[in-house]
């Protein structure tokens, strides 16, 4: 039995948007994009964020370290950071 490949950064960053689509209480001014910022644009405070990774861990079957996110900023960094775990755990990078 083959495993599946990893998701792409585009397909991670549709899973991304689709959360925010279902969750934001309030829509932001701009649509959701890469550029994005997690707390000036979508005005998210620490619990919001936590139910987003927790969401992420559990569609895509990972952990991700919390101290990762300490640098994250835009919608793009947390697609590259969930990619990279995604990677690691399968032992592909």
């Amino acid at each position: 039995m083959t495993e599946a490949a990893s998701p792409t950064y585009e397909a991670v960053l549709a899973k991304i948007f689709a959360y925010f689509d279902e969750n934001l209480a309030e829509k932001p001014a701009t649509p959701v994009s890469e550029q994005s910022h997690l707390i000036q644009d979508l005005r998210l405070d620490s619990m919001q964020s936590f139910e987003m990774v927790s969401d992420l861990e559990d569609h895509f079957g990972i952990t991700m370290p919390m101290e990762l996110f300490q640098h994250v900023v835009t919608v793009g960094d947390v697609a590259r950071e969930v990619v990279k775990v995604i990677a690691q755990e399968r032992g592909e990078a």
